[in-house]
């Protein structure tokens, strides 16, 4: 079976699928590139961000981890304002994206 796969910059990739192995790679491949672009210039960034890429965004949906995606395209000082509540996005879908992330941060520094 042959799969399209959205990479993070808009390109598509075409993968043949011959195993649940080779399934798995892809998500350890998503996984690391999620991983990677969570990582900021701003060590207040990567605090929120790099929890939630590792214990919520293989828990996402598809359309969320698009939505996720799109996020790590914005800029650090956008972000870091969106984070710290002195601003909201104009896109009301990544303003909501915003406020499930810092639930979960609040829930993980609650406990």
């Amino acid at each position: 079976m042959i799969a399209l796969l959205p990479v993070f910059d808009d390109t598509i990739v075409f993968f043949a699928l011959h195993s649940k192995r080779t399934i798995a790679t892809m998500c350890n491949i998503e996984m690391n590139r999620m991983r990677w672009a969570a990582r900021r210039g701003m060590l207040e960034l990567d605090l929120v961000l790099g929890p939630f890429v590792e214990d919520c965004y293989r828990a996402l949906s598809p359309a969320d981890k698009q939505l996720f995606q799109r996020l790590m395209l914005c800029e650090d000082q956008d972000l870091f304002a969106w984070f710290l509540r002195q601003q909201q996005s104009g896109d009301e879908e990544l303003q909501s994206l915003v406020e499930q992330i810092l639930k979960f941060k609040a829930a993980v520094t609650d406990s």
